[in-house]
């Protein structure tokens, strides 16, 4: 009951404050939380601008005040203060905080953020072939460590490594299993830019992997409720395979659309989304044959709350579709995402080093 009062401490909302304040700070928790999640990894409408105070018969004169920020007005008619810019694999580099989902930014706005994670994997054909039988829900366990930084709320680095605590006994992967390292960039008011290079062993000892992408993403809010986001953009995946298999790759171009459903407060965000990717070029050989990848796609939903200061608490399913079971030629030698799969993540993130308001759900960042 300790453990569960550190993590979740009582909640105080305050009128006018919306879902986070000061108060609410508990950072000894991290240790349990992150414990609890990767125990072997080390991996719109701003808020609400003042109301003028009321004029009075002997009050001074006005002295002239520096241009405002500029004002938008939103779908409801509501009006907020644009402060500065706010930004996911394609789905990794370009998908940025998980707070993001309950907010109208996109890009973090200050501070930084540290966050443990755990990914189930599951198959109805382990490692794609049906002669494994299925991977079930417990059978392959990926826990993943990650920080995520902002600077001046214009761009936004981060990293992240992979580890695999548990597998099947048909398996014999090793336990690092991959690294990224990716960036967004703000473009204007209305979107950004992400790159990000990434790296792993192939399955059953055969080579290594690694993958570079870029792209392009915008969001659009119709209303304190809902948005719309979309991105577009390719990655490069070679395969350096070991011996005399050689190398093969594979380009593609993805587009992703995601919808997100918020909370007014931005205390709790829901998050429906596909990727599509389509193979542009390919070359090389895998499993004796020519290198085929057919089209490729993954549908997700998501949820996080993000009532407590400095913590939230998101899960995700995400279903991927890629290749046929049986035919290594059309897929990936590679444990996540290579073949037809589904994955179950829950991860815990807390936030460091933000102001008073530098997370409220209404500061529009890169939008």
């Amino acid at each position: 009951m300790a453990l569960i009062r550190q993590i979740l401490p009582k909640v105080q909302i305050e009128p006018g404050v919306g879902a986070f304040h000061r108060g609410m700070r508990t950072p000894a928790a991290l240790l349990a939380a992150a414990a609890a999640l990767a125990p072997l990894t080390a991996r719109g409408d701003d808020a609400s601008v003042p109301a003028a105070e009321p004029a009075t018969a002997d009050a001074a004169p006005a002295v002239p005040a520096p241009p405002p920020e500029p004002d938008v007005v939103t779908p409801d008619g509501g009006v907020t203060r644009v402060e500065g810019l706010a930004y996911d694999s394609v789905a990794g580099y370009a998908s940025g905080s998980a707070r993001a989902n309950a907010s109208n930014w996109m890009i973090l706005p200050r501070g930084w953020e540290a966050t443990g994670e755990l990914r189930l994997l599951t198959s109805d054909a382990a490692m794609g072939d049906p002669m494994n039988g299925p991977m079930r829900l417990t059978d392959v366990a990926i826990t993943r460590a990650s920080m995520r930084r902002s600077i001046h709320g214009k761009v936004e680095v981060s990293g992240s490594v992979d580890v695999l605590p548990k597998q099947t006994s048909l398996t014999d992967e090793l336990v690092w299993q991959q690294a990224d390292l990716g960036a967004r960039f703000a473009v204007g008011q209305r979107h950004a830019v992400w790159t990000g290079v990434g790296g792993g062993p192939l399955t059953a000892d055969q080579g290594w992997w690694m993958s570079v992408s870029s792209g392009i993403q915008r969001r659009a809010i119709v209303h304190e409720t809902l948005s719309f986001q979309m991105a577009a953009g390719g990655s490069f995946t070679p395969l350096l395979q070991d011996g005399d298999a050689g190398t093969a790759w594979l380009g593609e171009v993805v587009v992703r659309g995601q919808t997100l459903f918020k909370a007014p407060n931005g205390m709790f965000g829901l998050w429906l989304g596909a990727d599509f990717a389509f193979p542009v070029a390919s070359g090389g050989s895998l499993g004796g044959g020519a290198f085929d990848p057919p089209s490729r796609v993954d549908v997700a939903i998501g949820t996080v709350y993000a009532v407590v200061d400095d913590w939230d608490v998101y899960a995700e399913l995400t279903v991927t579709d890629r290749g046929d079971a049986g035919l290594p030629a059309t897929q990936l030698p590679i444990l996540q995402g290579g073949s037809d799969q589904r994955a179950l993540v829950v991860g815990i993130t807390h936030h460091f080093g933000q102001d008073e308001d530098a997370y409220d759900p209404d500061i529009k960042l890169a939008y």
